[in-house]
């Protein structure tokens, strides 16, 4: 069929009504079924009507709803974390598609949602900022930045404005490829403020710090190099602050210093200014209004003039933050490129006078700080290095040494004792070599008593890595040339100690000859081998993490005989016990070790621990790659490996077996089985087991390897025990295909089958979190696993019974033949009595005779014994054949028990594998399953994860746990506990394989509520007396377990039982009442519909003054509740729920008011009918008027009240989106609710800024509402929150306009902002307020 023919069919269904109506029924009925029963509640199957989140629909990837709800113009709730999910779209360029949706979403929320979008600043987002206040937080894992979306919104058709702000954080925050893109768009703005402080921000960008200060100064028109306005008071006349330096530290410092003298020593003169620009105009109205200076703008009329001296306060402020922000010395020193604090300084952007703590070596504070100056005021091309020099000369305690390390050379005017010993640590630590000739040269330290001990002892703390890093190698080589060449005459411990890491690291010989020949004199004579080998590295990284070194051939053999005095091999080798440092790779190398060390008669003799573990490597590679002969050369050396030696080189043992063809597999294995297996130990078998049946390798054929496991049968059995505990199939299969300790050694394997660990536990109980959790058991293991386990035990059962049923005949007809045999016997023996006696009587004379007969008669009679002792030895050895076939039979089904138990814990079993598994078991014998409490649980799991919400949500089931402080509930343990325990209710023997697969799914609930809720409150009294207010919640339970598997009708039959209890005082009345949590579920179910069937029955049964009371302890419950997050989370999710519930709710305090009023009115009416009758008649009709106007007025303070204590108690969770979510505005007006002014104060707080709601109330017939006042103060308020596009909203929609006013706060408003625009360092160049 073809995509037209389809289409049209398409088409013809959804027009036909009943069809649509009917695949509708069924998408709406069907039952989705989940592997986690917590995933059953009220919440699942949500409509996609009721679908708002923008965020979620992006994480879910429901683009295609997106997009129809966007289409159809629906409410979603669009915020800062759904636009951060939106640009999570695209972040790879390379994708086209992704950057294709991402486009058609952006392009559909700015025409359906333009209001929306514009109360965020989505460039910002783009960006990577958090939160609204731009603070960044390096401890956070920022997601990626999305360069296209940023591209997107700045291009067309969306042309976002670039303000200061988003500048400012990408400067602070991103990489400067990303600034460069912004700057260069047509819709930035890059204001004087900004230029001011962009070097402070890029100072503060911690990952990009030094990249993005270069970039920033390598374009003028991002930093401002006017430093005219910057305060650099006299020397003179300041008081220095002494604080402390901290080396290479970056610290944020205020500049408080008195920034304006230069501003007050201008406006002092008072002079008369005319200026004929808009920014001298400015200037100089700041300058008037603070000392009363005349000026005149001929560019602006008096109204102008008026707003600005009207406003000239918070100018004042903004001009204060706009100083230009520069740096302390302490900040500019911690950059490391000395070509920016040079161009920083020549810029002027170091902070003077310069505050540092403590004395001066050679000027006061006031000739300090002149030679700063003369620094700073100077030609020089590197002032940094001036600066930091005469730092260095005044305080060399505090900067001589860092002075060095950066610069790295001397001073010579520095040469006291401490000055010294900090050139000393420079030198020494960096190896400089120019740094030791000029100390040389220039110090005198032979003269200094005892000053070559204190060089000897000076202390250094750098590492080679940072001398290798900063020197190149032919520097560090002449540096140890000099500094060897000096003999005894300058030698330092430490510099030895790097010297000679230095050389013993060298990763090859060149480098290790070229080191070692600059080595002079004798101080390293016995330190060095001659010869460089690998060895050298190894032995000299070897640490107590690291025990052996490597040994490949006989090269490596003679290297260590030929330096065998050597310190470094001495001293390694003691340490670790001579040669079991040594690790021999092959054989060949052991024989020639052998014969080397004893030959020389060295001190690396080996031990017989030693020989023992000289063959450990070569065993393993001989096993790994299947060399015969190398195991033969082991086997015959008689040497006894350890025990887990295969242990520690397992993986590496696997991935050189899986490479193994199956033939060398098989000769390896034939070997070791005629070899005995000699230097194996049973824990080294049990692991080539292992290995050998795990091979992963498509080519390995495992049935065609044989191992001979009678050498090590206990372990074999350990094994095979081991791996039906964990359903191991392939080890399991390979065992019993090569042998069967089960039947051969029964009562082995019984005892270590029961002395195994195994878990069967139904659940735990987790209390880490000061919270008690539940977690059902289940199981993830491999069903097909465990199925080839079960069909290997039943083949060999089913085998077992066919082999007893063949004997048991053959037994049979061997018993009938020995009872054949004994019958002749007796006539023979009979037969020669007779012959006997007979003869006795007739031949008297004949001796001969009778003593012939009399022997045959013996003869006869010790067969006829004989055969009777052969019977009974047989039937001895059928009862011991009996009993250990009994044995065997018994243990096979436990196994395939344990097997069965295994499979039903598994969380995704289908109930036709089940039974499928079932009904093969028990065609072959119907007694092995066996049937527990464990077994009805899990049954009832895999009929339906809703039993099992059902069982694990009993208000009392952890009941037992929290009793005797235990934390899982195992299944074949008697607690005996007298409170609830489910054993005791759950009955195996009614809730059977038949009853639980045979029975509907309502018929089994029925059952189980009755024998686990109901039948215990009316047989249980001692669980009752336990366990406090079980019928309450219980009840209660089961009622909200009905809404959450969304089962009304089982609800309202609930609902019925109840009410027939209570009715036959089978429930004390009043011991049973609906319960808050289960009023929550009803009214989520019944979702806001008045019409509801549900609600009529509801309020039949509890009547509206319970329904209020739950209403009333809404409120309550959250001004007592917790303050933690989760509570937090939970209460904003409350005024969620209740808010979409207003109708309903509404309706029901509408309804409790009329029904309390009534009954109050009618008891007075009777009490005034009793009193005055006559009077009651005459003025029936006014007291009628009087009662409805009354009773309008009660019945709006009473929905009042109540919604104002609502918002008061939710307060901290009220959003912006949930104000506008459910339009509060008009909703309370709608209903007549009146809200006091604190909450119509908090409403507006929330709201002022909400151009969606500002459009939504301005559509409205209410013009005159007091949120759509544009006043002065709101300006200013938008403003300072920088809500840039709520202004432009009501500016082009004509809510700024330059109407006169009595009132000074609506008067002019358009002239006022423009003033304010043009007087803000931000806002100043705005191109859309004309």
């Amino acid at each position: 069929m073809n995509e037209k023919k389809l289409e049209t069919l398409f088409w013809k269904v959804i027009h036909n009504k009943f069809l649509f109506k009917l695949i509708f029924f069924h998408v709406e009925s069907f039952e989705q079924q989940y592997d986690n029963f917590k995933q059953y509640h009220l919440e699942n199957k949500k409509k996609f009507k009721d679908i708002d989140s923008l965020d979620w629909m992006i994480e879910q990837k429901q683009y295609q709803l997106l997009k129809c709800k966007l289409v159809a113009n629906e409410y979603i709730r669009i915020d800062d974390n759904g636009i951060r999910e939106l640009f999570q779209i695209g972040i790879d360029e390379s994708n086209q598609e992704e950057n294709t949706l991402l486009r058609e979403l952006v392009e559909l929320l700015f025409e359906k949602k333009f209001l929306e979008i514009s109360e965020i600043d989505c460039l910002l987002i783009a960006l990577g900022c958090t939160n609204e206040n731009f603070q960044f937080k390096r401890d956070l894992k920022f997601r990626k930045i999305n360069i296209n979306a940023i591209k997107m919104l700045v291009n067309q058709p969306f042309s976002l404005q670039i303000y200061p702000s988003t500048l400012e954080w990408a400067v602070g925050n991103s990489d400067p490829s990303i600034v460069n893109y912004l700057i260069n768009s047509p819709n930035v703005i890059i204001s004087e403020r900004f230029k001011n402080k962009s070097l402070r921000i890029a100072f503060n960008n911690y990952k990009y710090k030094e990249e993005m200060i270069q970039f920033i100064l390598e374009r003028p028109k991002l930093y401002n190099s006017n430093l005219k306005n910057i305060d650099q008071t006299p020397i003179s006349e300041i008081s220095l602050k002494k604080i402390k330096l901290i080396d290479g530290s970056s610290s944020s410092s205020s500049n408080n210093n008195n920034n304006n003298n230069n501003n007050n020593n201008n406006n002092n003169n008072n002079n008369n200014n005319n200026n004929n620009n808009n920014n001298n105009n400015n200037n100089n109205n700041n300058n008037n209004n603070n000392n009363n200076n005349n000026n005149n703008n001929n560019n602006n009329n008096n109204n102008n003039n008026n707003n600005n001296n009207n406003n000239n306060n918070n100018n004042n402020n903004i001009i204060d933050k706009d100083k230009i922000k520069i740096f302390d010395y302490n900040e500019l020193f911690s950059i490391e490129s000395n070509i920016i604090q040079n161009k920083l300084l020549n810029l002027n952007y170091l902070k003077v006078p310069l505050e540092l703590d403590g004395g001066y070596k050679n000027s006061t504070d006031n000739e300090f700080n002149l030679k700063v100056n003369n620094i700073l005021n100077g030609c020089s091309l590197n002032k940094i290095k001036e600066l930091n020099k005469l730092l260095a000369i005044e305080c060399p305690n505090e900067f001589y040494e860092q002075y060095l390390f950066k610069f790295n050379e001397p001073i010579r005017e520095l040469n006291g004792a401490n000055e010294i010993d900090q050139l000393l640590h420079w030198i020494l630590s960096t190896f400089s070599v120019s740094g030791l000739k000029w100390f040389l040269g220039n110090i005198d330290y032979d003269n200094v008593d005892n000053q070559r001990d204190h060089i000897k002892n000076i202390q250094i703390s750098y590492s080679n890595n940072m001398i290798t890093a900063q020197k190149s190698n032919e520097s560090i080589l002449q540096f140890i040339k000099l500094y060897t060449s000096l003999e005894n005459h300058f030698e330092n411990e430490d510099c030895d100690k790097l010297i000679i890491k230095y050389i013993f690291t060298s990763k090859t010989k060149e480098q290790y000859e070229q080191t070692l020949s600059c080595i002079k004199g004798n101080r390293f004579s016995n330190i060095f081998p001659k010869r460089w080998n690998q060895i050298i590295v190894d032995l000299y990284n070897n640490n107590r993490n690291k025990t052996t070194i490597p040994i490949r051939d006989k090269e490596t053999i003679d290297w260590i005989l030929e330096n065998v005095n050597n310190e470094l091999l001495v001293e390694k080798c003691n340490y670790l016990k001579t040669t079991e440092i040594f690790q021999f790779e092959n054989l060949e190398a052991i024989e020639y070790a052998c014969i080397k060390f004893v030959e020389n008669n060295s001190n690396l003799r080996f031990s017989k621990t030693t020989e023992q573990r000289l063959l450990y490597l070569p065993f393993i590679k001989a096993i790994s790659e299947c060399d015969i002969e190398a195991l033969q050369y082991i086997d015959n050396n008689k040497i006894v490996l350890k025990n887990d030696l295969i242990g520690p080189y397992r993986q590496k043992m696997e991935e050189n077996l899986s490479i193994q063809t199956t033939e060398n597999l098989i000769n390896l294995t034939e070997y070791l089985g005629f070899s005995g297996y000699k230097n194996f130990k049973p824990d080294c078998f049990g692991f080539f087991v292992e290995i050998i049946t795990n091979i992963q390798n498509p080519n390995y054929d495992l049935s065609c390897v044989k191992v001979n496991f009678d050498f090590y049968m206990n372990k074999t059995i350990d094994l095979l025990v081991h791996s039906f505990n964990n359903s191991s199939f392939k080890i399991i299969n390979f065992i019993l295909n090569n042998c069967n300790p089960i039947k051969t050694h029964t009562s082995t394997f019984i005892d270590q089958w029961d002395e195994s660990y195994r878990l069967h536990y139904l659940y735990v109980l987790d209390h880490s979190d000061k919270i008690y959790k539940t977690k059902f058991y289940t199981s993830n293991s491999s069903i097909d696993d465990i199925l080839l386990c079960i069909n290997i035990l039943l083949k060999i059962y089913k085998k077992e019974k066919h082999l007893k049923f063949k004997y048991q005949n053959n037994n049979n007809n061997n018993n009938n033949n020995n009872n054949n045999n004994n019958n002749n016997n007796n006539n023979n023996n009979n037969n020669n009595n007779n012959n006997n006696n007979n003869n006795n009587n007739n031949n008297n004379n004949n001796n001969n005779n009778n003593n012939n007969n009399n022997n045959n008669n013996n003869n006869n009679n010790n067969n006829n014994n004989n055969n009777n002792n052969n019977n009974n030895n047989n039937n001895n050895n059928n009862n011991n054949n009996n009993q250990s076939d009994l044995e065997y039979e018994k243990i096979l089904k436990k196994l395939i028990n344990y097997q069965f138990k295994r499979l039903i814990e598994i969380n995704y079993l289908s109930i036709e594998l089940l039974k499928s598994t079932y009904q093969v078991i028990n065609e072959i014998d119907e007694n092995i399953i066996e049937h527990s409490f464990f077994h009805s649980v899990y049954y009832l799991t895999i009929k339906s994860k809703k039993f099992l919400k059902y069982i694990m949500g009993l208000p009392f089931m952890t009941s037992v746990l929290k009793d005797i402080n235990n934390h899982r509930y195992d299944d074949d343990k008697d607690y005996n506990y007298s409170g609830f325990d489910i054993k005791k209710y759950l009955d195996p023997m009614i809730f059977t394989y038949q009853f639980i697969f045979e029975n509907d799914f309502d018929m089994i609930l029925g059952k189980l509520i009755m024998n686990l809720s109901i039948s215990p409150a009316i047989n249980d009294e001692q669980m009752i007396q336990k366990e406090e207010n079980y019928l309450f919640l219980s009840l209660n339970y089961n009622l909200q377990f009905f809404l959450e598997i969304k089962r009304i009708d089982l609800f309202l039959n609930q609902l019925d039982y109840i009410q027939f209890q209570i009715d036959n005082s089978l429930i004390a009345n009043g011991s049973f009442q609906i319960s808050n949590s289960t009023f929550q579920l009803i009214f989520k179910t019944i979702s806001n519909s008045i019409d509801s069937i549900l609600l009529q029955r509801i309020i039949t049964f509890s009547s509206y003054n319970s329904i209020v009371n739950y209403l009333n302890d809404l409120h309550n419950q959250n001004n007592s509740g917790s303050s933690s997050s989760s509570s937090k989370n939970a209460n904003y999710h409350m005024v969620d729920y209740i808010f979409n519930n207003f109708k309903l709710f509404n309706f029901i305090l509408l309804n409790y008011f009329n029904q309390q009023f009534e009954l109050k009115i009618r008891n007075n009416n009777i009490n005034n009918n009793n009193n005055n009758s006559e009077y009651y008649n005459n003025n029936k009709n006014q007291q009628k008027n009087d009662e409805q106007l009354f009773k309008q007025q009660q019945q709006q303070s009473f929905i009042s009240n109540y919604w104002n204590c609502i918002i008061e108690s939710f307060k901290k969770q009220f959003t912006k989106h949930i104000v506008i979510k459910y339009n509060f505005h008009l909703l309370f007006i709608e209903n007549n609710i009146i809200l006091s002014s604190e909450n119509l104060k908090f409403f507006y707080s929330l709201t002022s800024h909400s151009i969606v709601l500002f459009n939504s109330i301005s559509k409205g017939n209410n013009r005159n509402d007091p949120f759509l006042k544009v006043t002065k103060s709101r300006l200013l308020d938008s403003i300072k929150n920088k809500k840039l596009n709520f202004l432009k909203f009501l500016y082009d929609n004509g809510h700024i306009t330059n109407q006169s006013a009595l009132n000074e706060e609506d008067d002019y408003l358009l002239d006022f902002l423009k003033c304010q625009f043009k007087n803000h360092s931000d806002y100043n160049l705005v191109n859309w307020l004309k």
